[in-house]
């Protein structure tokens, strides 16, 4: 190998995926899921399920009951959800992309309205998709989403629209690339998952005229487009891991010779190397993927640290120094400190002290070791699952008559404070028992109608 990618990277040291995985296992030849998964309608089928779902998830969320353990809407998005979410990506893959019910809604109003843009390229990237992550992780802190049915009903029914506006407008899988904030989570955490979609000999590849993996299986005489090829620009062939791979399976049935699986790997293998990749290029290069990784794993930390106390003893004391009475700044330097400063620091501090080091691959180490944080952070989020779900039942409003212990209160930088003081100004109590139940309060909050629901 010779040019600028060989003094990058010394490809001599990196074992090949063949030595790694020389018998990969193929999903596609278990009897039920083989079948399955080359039916056509496999994808429509899963999707169907999940849809039902994300309605009862709204319509319980908008006119069921308020108190958020007893609501689908917040016990299914914030707790059980994420959970899911993340063991199947550890265990099997990105399969929830494949039944996505999003795309479901995108299929049908296709049918109708026929998308006629090309998406921008100067938003060919994921630094959208970040901010997005960062937007709705700041409001669920902000606005205590993960306690509210209400606004997370309106949140999904947000997703549904966004994907009916992009898609619409956008042709392929825009939303899916740039935008998604779901996705993007599923690409970065699939890098770390035992199976992906690859072909079975790249020699069928090579001798394939019709390359319909990429372009779509076509009508010989009228050139119209009977099975879709893939949406994302991943030319199988050169297709290198799971990075924005959403399990769609539209190769595996476009594919004229079926050599396209689910096949096993070892976990995290395309992060060994920085080959070039169909659809993505050069990891090393890509500094939008490192910044998602970054965020989704101090992101997890940031969640974590938002649902113990010491949360809210950091939060009085910059109230206090920035003079402020409202959560929103102090909940941004928060978030500033966790998402730029400490990733800085021991990013950045990383490669310095490898280029003292000598290390000469210093700039493609840190851009990898980014994606290498993934392992630890599929734990972060399981941990705040953890608190989540141990912290469910308790007390969570903490209020009193007391007005120095209101000053004190977490939620004294909250707008639902202000509508809610005085309604607790009769609810006196000692300095050891200055907690009001959530069943007790949620019945008082329900009696005033500047709350709604």
């Amino acid at each position: 190998m010779s040019g600028p990618i060989r003094r990058v990277v010394n490809q001599a040291s990196i074992p090949s995926e063949e030595n790694l995985d020389p018998t990969p296992f193929d999903l596609m030849l278990v009897p039920v899921l083989g079948h399955l998964f080359r039916w056509r309608y496999a994808r429509p089928f899963l999707q169907i399920p999940l849809l039902l779902i994300s309605v009862v998830m709204i319509l319980h969320g908008l006119f069921g009951p308020s108190l958020a353990p007893k609501n689908l809407a917040t016990t299914l998005s914030w707790l059980h959800f994420r959970g899911i979410l993340v063991l199947v990506l550890l265990c099997a893959g990105n399969f929830f992309c494949l039944a996505c019910p999003f795309m479901l809604v995108r299929q049908v109003a296709r049918r109708f309205s026929r998308p006629r843009f090309t998406w921008p390229r100067a938003l060919r990237n994921k630094w959208l998709s970040v901010a997005l992550f960062v937007l709705i992780l700041f409001t669920y802190e902000l606005f205590d989403l993960w306690s509210s049915p209400w606004w997370t009903a309106w949140l999904i029914i947000g997703y549904f629209l966004s994907v009916l506006l992009v898609d619409g407008l956008f042709q392929h899988a825009s939303f899916c690339k740039f935008v998604c904030p779901i996705g993007q989570f599923n690409f970065v955490a699939s890098t770390l998952s035992p199976f992906e979609v690859k072909v079975r000999d790249q020699d069928i590849c090579t001798r394939c005229l019709t390359k319909d993996c990429i372009r779509g299986r076509r009508d010989a005489t009228s050139d119209l487009v009977l099975i879709r090829g893939c949406e994302l620009a991943l030319f199988q062939p050169r297709k290198v891991g799971n990075m924005d791979c959403t399990f769609c399976l539209d190769c595996i049935h476009a594919c004229p010779h079926d050599n396209v699986g689910i096949l096993s790997r070892l976990p995290g293998t395309e992060l060994l190397g920085d080959s070039l990749r169909s659809g993505i290029g050069y990891f090393s290069r890509r500094k939008d993927i490192a910044a998602l990784a970054v965020a989704f794993t101090f992101g997890a930390l940031l969640n974590a640290f938002g649902m113990v106390s010491p949360v809210y003893a950091v939060e009085n004391w910059l109230g206090k120094v920035l003079h402020v009475r409202h959560e929103a700044p102090v909940l941004g330097l928060i978030f500033a400190v966790f998402l730029i400063v400490e990733p800085v620091l021991l990013l950045g501090g990383g490669r310095l002290v490898g280029a003292r080091l000598g290390w000469r691959a210093a700039r493609v180490r840190a851009a990898r070791r980014a994606l290498f944080l993934r392992t630890s952070s599929n734990g972060f989020w399981h941990v705040a699952r953890a608190l989540r779900f141990s912290l469910y039942d308790r007390t969570v409003y903490h209020r009193s008559g007391n007005a120095e212990f209101f000053r004190k209160s977490r939620m004294a930088f909250s707008w639902r404070a202000a509508l809610d003081s005085y309604r607790l100004t009769g609810e006196r109590r000692t300095s050891d028992r200055n907690r009001i139940p959530r069943a007790r309060l949620c019945r008082i909050i329900g009696r005033d109608p500047r709350f709604g629901r």
